[in-house]
């Protein structure tokens, strides 16, 4: 394990108040931070994402997200249907993390075949209580199916200190993996995602960093002096601006922008739908319709130039 991974577990762990001693559970669940905080930002045990030892079918940590909700119960499917009326956005996501400086092929196998028996409606590998539990979740929401919009998405995370080289046989089990659960025919999308050290720093460094980016705000006013506010404007952007707040460099959402925003992705519900309307057919009266986005900086620049 490299120094900077070194440190920035160190930190996890100091800050999570985490007790665990043993360095290989540490990594496991620093590293289901790391990818579980990718899809969800708001507050949650982490101990209800990790999956015990023994009978694990070769999985570290499970996290069921329905409707942007972190789901640990059949109970909260029920209350996610009774609001929304309809389970529109269902991801699951599989996390296998190694201590180790390379890509196992073999443990890359194993991990996908896991998952794939997890899902399997004659599962032959032995199952703990951790398991067990998040498979009932999982058939509770396929025995829902009717108020289903869009088949689940599946993400396979294996996660090592090492480095991603493209290796042959490793590509090639994940590409069997891939294809024996799209064989399932349950899925919208399934991805098997490999995370190496470099990758891991970044997905951590995401964590704890905050959002810096450019945008061209030419349309705006200042608006007058309001206590304890240094300055605030009101105006309206190109989309194509706008997705510079909520985008990353690598295309994916900026979830954290999301943490206290009531109007993160609500579902596939009949205002969505309206918006989605307005934006087809007459989206230069989108600004008229809609009351916009209220974003708040910690330090803001200008440049004269944009």
């Amino acid at each position: 394990m490299d120094r900077i991974i070194q440190s920035y577990m160190d930190s996890f762990i100091k800050s999570q108040e985490i007790l665990e001693k043993d360095e290989s559970k540490q990594f496991e669940l620093f590293s289901a931070y790391c990818v579980v905080e990718q899809w969800y930002t708001e507050t949650y045990n982490l101990q209800d994402i990790i999956i015990g030892e023994g009978g694990d079918c070769g999985i570290d940590s499970i996290a069921i997200i329905v409707n942007g909700n972190m789901v640990t119960s059949k109970e909260e499917i029920d209350d996610i249907i009774e609001v929304n009326k309809s389970l529109s956005d269902i991801n699951f996501i599989f996390v296998q993390a190694k201590t180790s400086a390379s890509f196992d092929y073999g443990e890359m196998g194993t991990f996908g075949a896991g998952v794939k028996d997890f899902f399997s409606e004659d599962p032959q590998m032995v199952r703990n209580e951790g398991i067990v539990e998040k498979n009932e979740i999982i058939e509770y929401i396929f025995s829902k199916a009717p108020m289903i919009k869009k088949n689940p998405s599946c993400y396979l995370y294996y996660v090592t200190t090492g480095k991603w080289v493209d290796d042959q046989n490793c590509v090639g089990r994940m590409k069997i993996a891939t294809s024996d659960l799209n064989a399932l025919n349950i899925f919208s999308e399934i991805k098997y995602i490999p995370i190496d050290g470099n990758q891991l720093q970044k997905l951590y460094r995401k964590t704890i960093d905050v959002v810096e980016t450019e945008i061209c705000f030419d349309n705006h006013i200042f608006l007058p002096d309001i206590p304890k506010v240094r300055q605030s404007f009101l105006g309206y952007l190109n989309f194509n601006e706008f997705l510079k707040l909520i985008v990353d460099e690598n295309g994916e959402i900026r979830r954290s922008v999301f943490y206290d925003n009531v109007r993160d992705f609500q579902g596939d519900n009949a205002v969505n739908h309206e918006m989605s309307d307005t934006i087809a057919t007459t989206a230069d009266r989108f600004i008229l319709y809609n009351n916009g986005v209220t974003i708040i900086c910690k330090k803001i620049w200008k440049d004269m130039q944009c």
